[in-house]
């Protein structure tokens, strides 16, 4: 519904030129192929996406964005893409999926969101659903970007936890090597320990890095009170 309607407004396009074909033009100032077509036509070209007329990788629904900005992450994003992957609840009957940006923008939307908070390296992902948001007229929610926390010695990866299990590195996901809710649990890690840690470091933009040993400090501190 709302990709028509952004289709209609004149706010998105059908492009058919690889990644690369169109970072060459980007760079160059160059408009994609497909940006100047009127909304008739890209309503065509999305209808036959939305029926199987193309394979994956063959089309994209790109956002017009400002040509002259000096972001290229910001420029001419993807908001669809074709899928030829097998959904685990709706199979193969749907063939075009929102990628994150258009997607999250729509559902904070609907989901009535007021405060968003979130790493400042998504500050670039902000931009883009705020986009969204200005082509549809709605008012933004409360949009906070924080700092990264990096624990010293500590393994959090979700991707490396797992790996290591599954290659028998770590004897499962509660092992004490790494820092899983599992493992802290099972460590005697307190939630309001966990809490007051957070609470202490407080918000803040910039990174911080900072040792699991004051995680346990604060856990061995008036532990009854925990």
């Amino acid at each position: 519904k709302y990709a028509e309607q952004l289709i209609k407004a004149g706010k998105l396009y059908v492009c058919e030129e690889t990644p690369e074909e169109v970072k060459v033009k980007l760079t160059k100032g160059i408009q994609p192929f497909g940006r100047r077509d009127e909304p008739n036509e890209v309503m065509r070209k999305w209808k036959r996406m939305l029926t199987g007329k193309y394979n994956p990788g063959e089309a994209v629904i790109r956002v017009k964005t400002n040509l002259k900005g000096k972001n290229p992450a910001l420029k001419e994003w993807v908001a669809f893409r074709i899928s030829g992957g097998k959904h685990p609840k709706v199979g193969n009957k749907i063939k075009v999926w929102p990628l994150m940006n258009f997607s999250v923008a729509i559902d904070d939307y609907d989901l009535k969101m007021t405060h968003i908070i979130r790493g400042k390296d998504h500050e670039d992902n902000t931009k883009k659903q705020k986009m969204i948001y200005d082509f549809l007229g709605w008012n933004y929610p409360e949009y906070i970007h924080l700092g990264r926390i990096n624990f010293k010695g500590m393994i959090i990866s979700a991707s490396d936890i797992r790996r290591g299990v599954e290659e028998g590195t770590y004897k499962g996901y509660d092992d004490e090597r790494v820092e899983s809710l599992a493992s802290i649990r099972k460590r005697g890690i307190k939630p309001k320990a966990l809490l007051k840690f957070f609470y202490e470091i407080g918000p803040t933009k910039r990174d911080k890095t900072v040792d699991k040993k004051e995680v346990y400090k604060i856990n061995t501190t008036n532990n009854s009170n925990y």
